[in-house]
């Protein structure tokens, strides 16, 4: 009798085969995937740290550079400002004296008190001489009366008024003494108030470099920090792309690998299954033959005219028993 047991066989290894080139290859496939990640991840840590450490230095770079244009700034307007100080200071003196002086008008014109009105009047008397004028010029009033022979009544006239006309002049003068030096004490606070006008001039600009500076670095800043932002974006997206492209393939090369193995062992399913069928129908075909060479000499005749199946059934009878077909065919 004809069997597909062979092919059966045969279709099991195979099923095992491909079942086993299933499992090696999607771990082949698994760890191919891994390592391409892995790398993937590595370059993008690599690159991770490599945008930052120069964005890094490139903030220490401007941090430093503004820095030291602040320093240089700084530095620049104090020496200004000392040097403006310095000038300042020469006009002290003047200013100081100026100040005396009018102090020393006012006091003189009796602006002020009594005591202070007659400490006038002796700074007056010592500044200018006046006492020493007057005794000179008395003294040669009476030298010239003694010639005469006396003072008389014009004589003290002519004294008294040369003495006013005296002290009326040297009053003058002094004041007006007084007046230029007071004069000068104002031309120097004029100098000095437009020494102090430079120096606010002075700070409003060095706070406008400063300003300046500290804009142009935040925005430099901004701008690094931007750029690092924007190129690390990338990176990650990149990586991203890259990565769904792995798993893409993987999921690709798994699913034909599935249909390989799934049209292998469907295959050799089906061709068991021709197998399985043509050994049945061969099966079929040699008992259909058996059955049909038993008929065969079951009614065939043997010599004298009698078949084997008669003579099988006569000698049946004749014992009281079923006969040959009886038994094959149940009767």
């Amino acid at each position: 009798m004809a069997t597909a047991s062979g092919q059966r066989k045969a279709v099991v290894q195979n099923n095992q085969i491909f079942s086993n080139n299933l499992d090696g290859l999607t771990n082949i496939l698994g760890t191919t995937s891994r390592q391409s990640l892995d790398a993937l991840g590595q370059g993008r840590t690599s690159a991770v740290n490599a945008l930052t450490g120069q964005a890094s230095n490139a903030l220490d770079a401007v941090r430093g550079g503004y820095g030291q244009a602040r320093n240089d700034v700084q530095a620049g307007f104090g020496q200004a400002r000392n040097d403006t100080l310095t000038g300042i200071g020469l006009f002290d003196q003047f200013a100081a004296n100026g100040n005396a002086a009018n102090q020393a008008q006012s006091d003189f014109l009796g602006l002020g008190d009594t005591a202070a009105a007659d400490a006038a009047l002796a700074r007056f008397r010592g500044a200018t001489g006046y006492r020493d004028i007057v005794d000179s010029t008395s003294d040669a009033a009476l030298r010239k009366a003694a010639v005469v022979g006396g003072l008389g009544g014009n004589q003290l006239d002519e004294l008294g008024r040369i003495g006013g006309q005296l002290a009326n002049q040297s009053a003058q003068q002094y004041f007006g003494n007084l007046g230029t030096v007071a004069g000068q004490g104002l031309t120097a606070l004029g100098q000095q108030q437009q020494g102090y006008n430079a120096l606010a001039n002075q700070g409003i600009a060095q706070g406008g470099a400063l300003a300046g500076i500290s804009t142009g670095m935040a925005d430099r800043e901004a701008a690094i920090n931007t750029g690092l932002g924007s190129a690390l974006g990338n990176a990650f997206t990149g990586t991203a792309a890259q990565e769904a492209s792995v798993f893409g393939g993987l999921g690709n090369s798994l699913t034909d690998l599935g249909k390989f193995t799934t049209n292998g062992i469907t295959s050799g399913i089906f061709e068991a299954g021709k197998a399985s069928d043509a050994a049945k129908a061969a099966n079929e075909n040699l008992t259909m033959g058996a059955v049909g060479m038993g008929l065969g000499l079951l009614t065939a005749p043997l010599t004298g005219g009698a078949s084997l199946g008669g003579a099988a059934g006569a000698a049946g009878a004749a014992k009281g028993g079923p006969t040959l077909l009886g038994k094959v065919f149940g009767y």
